[in-house]
């Protein structure tokens, strides 16, 4: 079993003061209570939030395809 974390932005005025960082603490807490094998979220390229992402590991090389209908 694995967590994936929706869409959860954080108001901008918000942004730097911890906020980030205490979800995905809160959720690794939560998967390994819970026997989750990983934790992955799926974000833009230029989210300036990737810098806290890559604190906690390394981008993977899955692309997404979208189809619009």
């Amino acid at each position: 079993m694995s967590g994936n974390i929706g869409a959860n932005p954080v108001d901008a005025t918000l942004r730097g003061a911890g906020t980030g960082q205490a979800l995905i603490d809160a959720l690794m807490e939560e998967g390994k209570r819970e026997g989750w094998s990983k934790l992955y979220w799926v974000t833009r390229q230029n989210n300036p939030a990737r810098k806290l992402y890559d604190r906690f590991g390394e981008a993977d090389d899955y692309v997404r395809y979208r189809i619009s209908l």
